[in-house]
């Protein structure tokens, strides 16, 4: 497993290092799977607590929920959805 520190970019981007997408073969568009342990600032790592770590896995399902309703959504209007319709 991969660990390393990197900014967070103001429209909440961060950026794999190139060594580590090489070693995984990560290429654009390929979904990760992060974990964050805690968040790094002047004073400190500051760690991530439970309640926290329940609500990101929350909003994680709902964003894949909609991301999956997406994916059926555009095959259903795909080039098979005419010959399903047709049949």
């Amino acid at each position: 497993m991969a660990e390393f520190i990197r900014e967070l970019f103001a429209n909440g981007k961060i950026t794999i290092p190139r060594e580590i997408r090489e070693l995984y073969g990560i290429r654009d568009g390929d979904y990760v799977q992060v974990k964050i342990l805690g968040v790094v600032r002047a004073a400190g790592v500051v760690p991530v607590t439970e309640p926290v770590v329940e609500k990101v896995q929350e909003i994680t399902s709902v964003a894949m929920g909609i991301h999956d309703l997406t994916d059926a959504t555009r095959r259903k209007d795909g080039p098979d959805a005419t010959k399903e319709a047709k049949e």
